[in-house]
């Protein structure tokens, strides 16, 4: 089983079959519906968010109509006997990947323009060179002269420091992984492989070349920030970038409302948004602020039954909870109590 094979089947596994191909698509693309951040807490998916941003939706299609013409995957989007077997001897093979998606999908391409800048410009400024910038985006290009700026030791001497750094945390990566990252490096004069030709050269697939070297920089960044002292010229150029995760804009100002007091249905008539809109925002507040309290909306005994309901269903459906539970229990109910679940780790992955 290929890699990516082996993400798209783990994703159906986690979730127990009980998305639709849309479902999985938004999660490994990293949409930003309430929806889908509900589903990717859930299902403890959070490491495959965003991960397939390379992909067309067209193209993450043809891998599930090749899953299931090899009978791994079946016409309903369950996994086979035989899709089952190949998970549990791949999970070994595919484990060593630390992808962090939920965290670095959205900054890892920016991190990687910046140090590839970076490199190239210390490396031409040290041999006194003059050279044409790797990266064309101006705020990348501003933001790295920026760091060359405030530099407070020679540019031969940062260089060194830098290889230093990234030999170390190197060694720690695979051979594929080594090599994809160091192909695309470029100097003064030597301009570095696009990703698509680096795989080429040590004959590993383009996207499985992709998704091994988003891990790459996902583990880089994690190493940033756990251990900044550990890598100090690379540190510079993770800019203290937070790992917490925005709230959307409309949501924020709904944020504002419910915390001086204002209820769901006061903050749907007072933005003049639907109550389901007002509901997605909660639901959100409650995924991702760690100061909501589910006690501040719905009553110890009501939220219990929902809880009981959940273990005894051994589900996530909506659908299946609201008809084994009290009428007067709704969705919006529902949908927090397993949002707080999933931000509290209780489902098992």
């Amino acid at each position: 089983m290929k890699l990516i094979d082996y993400i798209i089947v783990d994703t159906i596994n986690r979730c127990k079959g009980q998305k639709s191909l849309v479902g999985y698509w938004s999660i490994l693309q990293g949409k930003r519906t309430v929806q889908t951040i509900q589903d990717t807490h859930l299902f403890g998916l959070t490491n495959y968010f965003g991960l397939f941003s390379f992909l067309t939706q067209e193209e993450f299609t043809t891998y599930i109509d090749t899953l299931q013409k090899e009978q791994i995957l079946l016409t309903d989007l369950q996994l086979s006997e035989k899709a089952k077997k190949l998970h549990v001897e791949s999970c070994e093979k595919f484990n060593q990947f630390e992808w962090n998606g939920w965290n670095y999908h959205r900054i890892d391409q920016t991190f990687w323009r910046r140090l590839i800048l970076f490199i190239q410009t210390i490396t031409s400024v040290s041999k006194k060179q003059n050279f044409v910038p790797i990266v064309s985006d101006w705020e990348i290009q501003k933001e790295v002269k920026q760091i060359v700026l405030t530099l407070k030791k020679r540019s031969d001497v940062t260089l060194e420091q830098l290889h230093k750094e990234l030999a170390t945390f190197l060694q720690t990566m695979t051979k594929e992984q080594a090599e994809l990252f160091v192909h695309q490096l470029s100097g003064s004069q030597l301009i570095g492989l696009t990703i698509s030709q680096a795989a080429e050269l040590i004959l590993v697939d383009r996207d499985e070349a992709y998704l091994l070297h988003k891990a790459t920089l996902h583990e880089l960044l994690q190493q940033l920030y756990e251990q900044p002292n550990a890598y100090p010229v690379l540190s510079l150029l993770h800019l203290n970038q937070q790992k917490k995760q925005k709230l959307s804009h409309s949501t924020e100002i709904t944020k504002q409302y419910y915390y001086q007091g204002f209820s769901v249905e006061e903050i749907s008539k007072k933005r003049d948004l639907k109550l389901a809109t007002i509901q997605d925002h909660i639901v959100e507040l409650a995924l991702l602020e760690t100061e909501f309290d589910l006690y501040s909306l719905f009553d110890e005994p009501s939220i219990q039954i929902v809880e009981e309901a959940i273990e005894s269903k051994k589900t996530k459906k909506l659908k299946e909870l609201k008809e084994v539970l009290p009428e007067y229990i709704d969705y919006f109910m529902i949908r927090l109590v397993l949002a707080r679940r999933s931000k509290n780790h209780e489902f098992e992955s």
